[in-house]
């Protein structure tokens, strides 16, 4: 049996530079805008962006598990 392919997301430069920007702001938001660093706030938020994307994507048949049966 062979091992199922993992599919990852591919997210173009604009969508990915945009969702890090809102990441980036959201961090300072939670701290009132008080300290930190914008240069930080921005490179945290790649990281993280950057890893929530690298994961593989579940395969389709979890999602129509997940969907379950509700009749």
């Amino acid at each position: 049996m062979s091992k199922p392919k993992r599919i990852y997301q591919i997210v173009p430069p604009d969508e990915r530079h945009q969702l890090i920007a809102e990441a980036a702001y959201f961090r300072a938001e939670h701290r009132g805008f008080q300290g930190g660093c914008p240069v930080q706030d921005w490179l945290e938020a790649e990281r993280e962006t950057d890893k929530l994307f690298s994961q593989p994507l579940p395969p389709r048949g979890a999602l129509v598990f997940l969907a379950g049966n509700h009749n």
